[in-house]
């Protein structure tokens, strides 16, 4: 392919948007971290994670009981009205 008076081959077009897509790759990667550091891996944000985490455990843990025979919160033997 001729460009006004320089020869540019397949090869080249392929390097240069290879070389395109990678650097607009890499700064949407830099970009983002950037932005995650300042919101999502924050220290509050972390400890909210970790008491959501603690607080969903401690719901699972009691759901799982309503389905153990050996259990008093057993499904069974709740009384109903």
């Amino acid at each position: 392919m001729w460009v006004g008076n320089l020869f540019i081959g397949l090869e080249d077009i392929l390097r240069g948007t290879q070389i395109v897509f990678y650097t607009g790759t890499l700064i949407v990667v830099i970009l983002t971290y950037s932005n995650a550091r300042k919101t999502l891996l924050s220290p509050a944000h972390t400890e909210y994670h970790k008491n959501v985490i603690t607080r969903l455990k401690d719901l699972s843990e009691k759901l799982d009981s309503e389905f153990d025979p050996t259990s008093p919160n057993y499904l069974i033997f709740i009384k109903t009205i």
